[in-house]
């Protein structure tokens, strides 16, 4: 047993591998790959920027709806929604692509820019009945509508 202590004794232990790339290879793929976090940062922060408006206009609807169902004005709240549509409607499409839309043409206008969100007639005839003071909308139909404005607010395509 003791003969083969010697013999150990005169390996050499080889250096230590080092864990950081040589090759230039691994600096271009490196550099390729920083270059894609930064091109990514950059579009993640472009689009958060884009859409400022959706954000800003959601939150001034929520305020703006539990301010009003408070009141129990259902029909300003119905009146208040169509509006900031047609209000993001006429900023991102034109005026005179929006501001003279009402009714099935306002609907099938909303239902074209936001596939995922439909509106119907009932929806139509919700927005008239705003207009006509002997027709009083519920609140779960002007909360409904409002939901569904929101929706169009989120996912309309510009």
């Amino acid at each position: 047993m003791n003969d083969t202590i010697p013999i150990l004794e005169q390996f050499i232990e080889p250096s230590p591998v080092r864990f950081t790339p040589e090759a230039p290879g691994w600096h271009v793929l490196e550099i390729g790959l920083l270059l894609l976090l930064l091109l990514a940062i950059f579009f993640v922060y472009r689009n958060y920027r884009k859409n400022k408006y959706r954000r800003t206009a959601i939150n001034w609807l929520e305020n703006k709806e539990k301010q009003l169902i408070n009141n129990n004005n259902y029909s300003g709240l119905v009146y208040t929604a169509d509006m900031l549509a047609k209000q993001i409607g006429i900023q991102k499409y034109g005026k005179e692509n929006v501001a003279s839309l009402q009714g099935r043409e306002w609907i099938d206008y909303l239902n074209k820019n936001c596939p995922s969100v439909t509106f119907s007639t009932a929806d139509e005839q919700l927005i008239r009945s705003v207009y006509n003071p002997d027709i009083m909308p519920d609140k779960q139909q002007a909360v409904d509508f409002t939901v569904k404005i929101k929706q169009w607010i989120k996912k309309h395509r510009v």
